[in-house]
C-alpha cells in the first residue's frame, strides 16, 4: 500500500506540474495575445480553437480512458501493448476523415471560419499530427513523467517563438504552424522511447479498428458531452454574436479552463489507482482537502473579478467581469463531479451509468438553451447561469449513483 501511494503522490505531481505549465502557459501568452491582436482576431481565434475542441474529442474518442484500461489489463506483455497502440491509431486515422468532413462544412456554414480558412485547416493539421501520440500507454504504465517532460519543452519553444513572431493580426497564421512543429517535436520524441522500450507498433486492419471504435464508444460519449458543455456555447455564441462577444466569452472561458487544470492531475492520477484499488475512502479525503480551498479561491476571483481581466487583458476586456464571475459556480460544483465520474464509478464498471449522468446533464443543457432562445432571453449572462446550472445537475447526478453503489467500493 506505501508503494502504491508513493507512485500515487509522484505521477500527481508530475501531473501537477504538467497541469500547472498549461494554466500558466496560457497565462502567460493570454496577455499578450489580447493586446497584440485585435479584440475580433482574438475572438476568431478563440472560435476556431472551440471547433477544434470537437475535433480533438472526436478523434480521441475515449481512448485516454479504454486504451488505459486495455493496457493495464495486459500487464507486461509488449506485443499485445504494440497491437493496443497500433488498432487506436488506426481507429484515429479513420475519425481524423470524419472530423475534416465536419470541418469543411462548418467552414461552408458558419462566417466567422469562412473568414478564416487556412487558419482553421492549419489548426487542424495540429490536431491530426497528435494522432500518433500515445499518451494513454505512460497513464496505463503510471509514467506521467514522459509526458510531463515532454510537454514541457515543447511548450517552452512554442512559447517563446510565439512572442518573437506574432505581432499583429497578420501574423495570426504563425500560431497553428507553431502548434504543428510542437506536435511533430512531440510525436517524434515519445515513438523514439517506446521503441527504445521494445515496443513495436502494429497498425491493425480495418475490423480491429471497428473493435477499437466499439471499444472506446461509451467513453466518447460520455467526453464528447462534457465538452459540449463548455465548446457547444461557444459556437452558439459564434453563430447568434459577433466576434467580439466571443472574444469576451473566450476569455472569461480560457480562465475557468484554466483553473479546472489543476483538477485534472487529481482525477488522472485517481484513475488508474481506483482500477486497481477501488477504495473510497481515497476520493473522501481528497475532497476534504480541495474543497475548502476551491471554495476560497472562487470567492477571491469573485471579488476581484474586474480587476483580474484587466490585469491579463487588458481594459478592452473589462465588460467580461459580469461573465467570469457568474461562471465562477463551474469550478466548485466541476471538481466533486469530476471526482465521482471516471475515477470512482468508471473504477467499478459503471462505465454506462457515468456516460448517462453526462448525457443527463447535456439534455438539460439544451432545453435550458432552447428556453432562453423561445423567451428570446438568450445572451451571454444568461448562457454563464445555465452553464453553472448544467455542471451542478452533473454533480448531483453522480453523486446519487455513488450513493447507490456504495458497497462496490472498498472502504
Amino acid at each position: 500500500m506505501k508503494n502504491s501511494t508513493r507512485l500515487l503522490i509522484k505521477n500527481s505531481l508530475m501531473q501537477y506540474l504538467m497541469y500547472a505549465a498549461k494554466m500558466i502557459f496560457p497565462l502567460i501568452t493570454l496577455p499578450y495575445m489580447t493586446r497584440v491582436l485585435s479584440v475580433d482576431s482574438y475572438g476568431a481565434y478563440t472560435y476556431v480553437n472551440t471547433c477544434m475542441s470537437y475535433a480533438v474529442i472526436l478523434i480521441d474518442f475515449g481512448f485516454m480512458l479504454s486504451a488505459t484500461k486495455n493496457i493495464v489489463a495486459a500487464k507486461d506483455d509488449k506485443n499485445k501493448i504494440g497491437e493496443i497502440i497500433g488498432s487506436v491509431i488506426a481507429a484515429k486515422i479513420i475519425l481524423a476523415a470524419i472530423a475534416a468532413v465536419a470541418i469543411c462544412i462548418m467552414i461552408f456554414c458558419i462566417d466567422l471560419l469562412r473568414n478564416y480558412v487556412l487558419f482553421t485547416f492549419l489548426m487542424f493539421a495540429a490536431v491530426c499530427i497528435d494522432i500518433l501520440l500515445p499518451d494513454y500507454l505512460f497513464r496505463a504504465l503510471e509514467k506521467m513523467e514522459i509526458i510531463t517532460y515532454r510537454f514541457l519543452i515543447c511548450k517552452t519553444i512554442s512559447t517563446v517563438l510565439l512572442f518573437v513572431l506574432v505581432k499583429n493580426d497578420s501574423d495570426l497564421l504563425f500560431v497553428p504552424v507553431l502548434n504543428i512543429i510542437s506536435e511533430i517535436i512531440a510525436v517524434v520524441t515519445t515513438l523514439i522511447y517506446v521503441y527504445k522500450s521494445d515496443i513495436h507498433i502494429h497498425i491493425s486492419g480495418f475490423r480491429n479498428s471497428l473493435k477499437t471504435l466499439k471499444e472506446g464508444n461509451i467513453y466518447f460519449i460520455s467526453n464528447f458531452a462534457t465538452t459540449a458543455f463548455g465548446a457547444f456555447n461557444t459556437l452558439l455564441i459564434g453563430i447568434f454574436f459577433n466576434a467580439e462577444d466571443v472574444a469576451f466569452w473566450g476569455v472569461s472561458m480560457q480562465l475557468i479552463n484554466a483553473a479546472q487544470g489543476l483538477y485534472s492531475p487529481i482525477i488522472n492520477s485517481a484513475y488508474p489507482r481506483m482500477l486497481k484499488d477501488k477504495n473510497i475512502k481515497l476520493i473522501l479525503n481528497i475532497l476534504k482537502i480541495f474543497m475548502p480551498l476551491i471554495l476560497i479561491a472562487c470567492l477571491g476571483c469573485y471579488v476581484l473579478a474586474g480587476e483580474i481581466l484587466t490585469l491579463l487583458c487588458g481594459a478592452q476586456y473589462l465588460p467580461a467581469a459580469k461573465t467570469f464571475q457568474l461562471l465562477l459556480p463551474v469550478l466548485i460544483f466541476s471538481f466533486p463531479a469530476m471526482l465521482l465520474g471516471w475515477p470512482t464509478l468508471g473504477a467499478i464498471d459503471k462505465v454506462k451509468q457515468t456516460t448517462t449522468t453526462t448525457i443527463i446533464a447535456s439534455i438539460v443543457q439544451v432545453a435550458l438553451i432552447g428556453i432562453l432562445l423561445l423567451a428570446n432571453s438568450f445572451t451571454i449572462i444568461n448562457l454563464a447561469i445555465m452553464r453553472g446550472l448544467t455542471e451542478l445537475t452533473l454533480l448531483l447526478s453522480r453523486a446519487s449513483l455513488c450513493i447507490k453503489y456504495k458497497k462496490e467500493l472498498v472502504e
